[in-house]
């Protein structure tokens, strides 16, 4: 699937000409539908499925989320970095009726996950100053709950 800046309607136009945080474009069906029937086919029943809050409004992260809502399992939400980083104060309307719980995260992980973030070289400078910058914030966020924190749905009895 392209990024949404790169997907185009079938006439040739541009679905997101205003950028990737945008209202999401109802032609997105085709791409929501295409992502379900793919995973669909290759989930089993013990896969975790880890979903973006749609913090910040990304079209992209808005797509995946109505795609893995769509097929009905389980799901762990995170906060979407580094939008949640600029904007905490949507986190309580994204995650209402969601429970957190922090999962701990050892130095290794820790150094892998900006490692991971660091591989995106080209996003780098545009979702942080630079790299150093990127590392710190990541520690800090780690830091401040001792762990990645995750939501699900809280369960009903």
């Amino acid at each position: 699937m392209p990024d949404c800046i790169y997907r185009r309607s079938q006439t040739g136009s541009l679905l997101y000409p205003q950028g990737i945080f945008d209202s999401q474009n109802p032609r997105d069906q085709a791409v929501i539908d295409e992502i379900v029937n793919l995973l669909s086919a290759r989930i089993n029943q013990y896969d975790v499925l880890v979903c973006p809050l749609t913090i910040g409004g990304h079209v992209d992260h808005l797509v995946v989320r109505a795609a893995l809502e769509r097929l009905g399992r389980p799901l762990w939400y995170y906060a979407d970095i580094p939008y949640f980083f600029r904007e905490p104060e949507y986190l309580p309307e994204k995650a209402q009726g969601l429970v957190a719980k922090n999962f701990y995260v050892s130095a290794e992980g820790l150094q892998a996950w900006q490692e991971s973030i660091a591989a995106h070289k080209s996003q780098i400078s545009i979702l942080f100053d630079d790299e150093a910058d990127m590392r710190q914030k990541i520690r800090e966020y780690a830091q401040k709950f001792d762990a990645l924190r995750l939501w699900e749905r809280e369960q009903t009895a």
